[in-house]
């Protein structure tokens, strides 16, 4: 063993023997100490950088799809808001969800038959869009209908011909000038695959929303801006009393021009934008053929024809 001689204050000699093993563990818990500094150092810059990753997380949705069965449900959770998912099978429709801004948004959708690519399209609140592609299997051999109806708008004067058709099945259609009632149509049973209606139009322009919804629950919807050219009503009857034809004209815009033609005899007047509009002509002894034209402000014409036999006395 090592030992170490000095002298104490009485300056007698005196051995004092010192352990080196004591040394060693003094140096070692040193370097323990100085080592956990360390880690507790770098411990912190990667709780520091994992801590700012999270914050660039809440850039991009959280998308989790889960297939059931012949289910496939979806959840998004986005931290921005969600604008909108659309998802689409396959090459068919796309479909579209509102999402409000709203943070999280989940459906559950059915699987078609075979093998089939889920496509999918997040936007957020900023604009931001990403897309997730997904392959999925279908256990049945018969899959859903998954495809749309098909809708058909045809303004035609004084009305709107609306025609929905589904190849498989069609349920309802709903049609709604804009800020006003939905009305809704259903199917029936003389014909399960066309729904086919005519609805007046409004006077001037305006907004026509359509939803066509198959048996499957798909649903489709158009919209068309509709210009309600509305054409004057004429009236024309013969007063006896007076033997006279009384002209009678209405339109909800405005008159502009009354015409007629009374035996051959033509006659125009201007008019200046009044909604009801009394003209008198005078009968003539014998046969009377009368045919009036009416004009309102937007150029729409009316054309109306009488005859009237009329015997002086």
């Amino acid at each position: 063993m090592n030992q170490i001689l000095f002298a104490n204050e009485n300056g007698q000699k005196k051995s004092m023997t010192v352990d080196i093993n004591k040394i060693i563990k003094f140096f070692c818990i040193f370097v323990i100490i100085l080592g956990l500094g360390i880690t507790t150092i770098g411990a912190y810059s990667f709780i520091t950088i994992n801590s700012a990753s999270m914050e660039d997380d809440k850039l991009f949705p959280e998308i989790d799809i889960q297939k059931k069965e012949n289910h496939i449900y979806i959840t998004i959770t986005h931290a921005n808001g969600i604008e909108s998912v659309k998802y689409q099978w396959n090459d068919a429709q796309e479909h579209t969800i509102n999402g409000s801004g709203r943070t999280q948004i989940s459906e559950i959708l059915e699987l078609p038959a075979g093998t089939n690519i889920l496509n999918l399209t997040v936007r957020d609140v900023t604009g931001q869009e990403i897309k997730d592609k997904r392959e999925f299997i279908s256990e049945s051999e018969i899959g859903p209908d998954v495809e749309l109806p098909e809708i058909n708008i045809s303004p035609d004067g004084k009305e709107v011909r609306i025609v929905a058709t589904d190849e498989t099945e069609i349920s309802y259609l709903t049609y709604q000038w804009e800020n006003q009632e939905e009305i809704r149509v259903d199917v029936t049973d003389e014909n399960k695959k066309t729904i086919s209606i005519n609805i007046p139009v409004l006077t001037g322009e305006n907004l026509l929303i359509v939803k066509a919804t198959d048996a499957s629950g798909n649903t489709r919807t158009d919209r068309l801006n509709v210009n309600g050219i509305v054409e004057p009503t004429i009236e024309i009857y013969a007063d006896e009393n007076t033997a006279e034809f009384v002209i009678k004209l209405t339109d909800e815009m405005g008159l502009k021009i009354l015409a007629y033609d009374h035996n051959g005899k033509k006659i125009k007047i201007e008019l200046d934008g009044q909604y009801e509009v009394e003209h008198r002509v005078k009968l003539q002894d014998g046969t009377n053929t009368i045919t009036v034209y009416a004009f309102n402000i937007q150029d729409s014409m009316s054309q109306y024809t009488g005859i009237y036999d009329y015997n002086e006395r």
